[in-house]
């Protein structure tokens, strides 16, 4: 947004016009004293004053000559032109500080006087005591000066809060593709509502640490906090290597899904069964920092069908999954084994498809689910 000013009362009052014969010898003036100007109406040179301040109101004095009145409505035109030439917010829009110098010094004189005036009212920092009012291009040139000088600080600072605030912006929408799906994300950040969806057919994961409780028991609570992070930051860095997304942690429960939001066709069971190996992978090779010795045993339970999701919540956003499939996996997982991959009928029957995964056939186990 352009900078904008407020003038002073002092100048919004029409000044009293004195007529008088005779003139002062000098119209150089010096700005030390705080004292009025007055002006005639039939001249262009100032009458009856000593001094001028910063503070002080200056009116331009305007002839009643012909002449003076078309050169006054002229360069009021161009004046016009030039504030509208300095509006646009965009600094490559605008003219820069040499064009207008040259333009205002092309101005009429009177003209050049309000400008003057404007400008002393805008820059309360000038120092000009020792400038006098009868050479009026080298007063407008210092001040012009100040103001050039201020326009560009204003332009560096304005660069900076700039970059400041996309950097805090790309931090903000970086914490939020961690927390959503990448898709789901771009439609908050754009202001879309992001509307429930069903999907014909997804895989999900389950994980869960066997004996995780009894390890908790003989934990101190940080040295649980250090275990998961520990887990789960190697659980994390092997998934980014599949087209899977994590849904959440609770405790010690990992949950994971492939076939949604961005659809995958049939490959959503291929690449859970390829994470899951990984994971299994770099299970055995984990190491607790309290209890070195200790073999870290990871179930695992795999589960393919249709699926409800989306974003649950306003303050903390989630992406949530809903339906019997969930439900399924879970179970699935619970009742694995340790350091094995239960797969369910429908996950196996999608995987046959490839022809590059060797099954078990475990037998039947009664898995309590809803039916519809």
């Amino acid at each position: 947004m352009a900078p904008t000013t407020t003038l002073s009362n002092n100048i919004t009052q029409s000044p009293s016009f004195v007529h008088k014969n005779s003139l002062e010898k000098s119209d150089a003036i010096d700005i030390k004293q705080q004292q009025p100007i007055t002006l005639s109406s039939t001249t262009t040179k100032l009458q009856h004053s000593d001094s001028l301040t910063a503070g002080d109101s200056m009116v331009a004095p305007f002839s009643n000559n012909n002449n003076n009145n078309n050169n006054d409505s002229a360069t009021t035109s161009v004046l016009e032109q030039l504030i509208q030439k300095c509006w646009p917010q965009e600094s490559g829009d605008r003219p820069n500080f040499t064009s207008l110098k040259e333009t205002i010094h092309k101005l009429h004189e009177s003209i050049q006087f309000v400008l003057i005036s404007i400008l002393f009212q805008y820059d309360a920092q000038t120092k000009t005591n020792n400038i006098r009012m009868g050479d009026k291009s080298q007063l407008l040139d210092t001040v012009l000066n100040r103001l050039e000088q201020y326009a560009n600080n204003l332009e560096l600072l304005v660069e900076d809060r700039t970059a400041d605030f996309l950097e805090a912006k790309s931090k903000a929408e970086d914490l939020l593709y961690q927390l959503l799906p990448k898709l789901v994300a771009k439609q908050l950040i754009l202001g879309q509502a992001v509307t429930p969806q069903t999907y014909e057919m997804v895989t999900i994961y389950f994980s869960d640490i066997v004996g995780f409780t009894s390890l908790s028991a003989e934990s101190t609570p940080m040295q649980v906090i250090d275990f998961l992070n520990d887990l789960y930051t190697c659980f994390d860095s092997t998934i980014e290597n599949y087209n899977v997304y994590k849904v959440e942690t609770i405790g010690d429960s990992y949950m994971v899904v492939s076939g949604l939001p961005m659809r995958n066709g049939d490959r959503h069971a291929a690449e859970i069964a390829r994470m899951s190996l990984a994971l299994l992978d770099a299970v055995k090779s984990f190491t607790i920092r309290h209890k070195p010795d200790e073999q870290l045993k990871l179930r695992i339970g795999i589960h393919t069908g249709p699926c409800a999701a989306g974003v649950v919540g306003h303050k903390m956003p989630r992406y949530c999954l809903f339906g019997d499939t969930v439900n399924t996996a879970s179970r699935m997982e619970s009742t694995g084994l340790p350091l094995k991959i239960h797969v369910s009928e429908q996950t196996q029957q999608v995987l046959a498809r490839f022809k590059t995964f060797k099954l078990e056939l475990r037998g039947r186990i009664d898995i309590k689910v809803s039916v519809k």
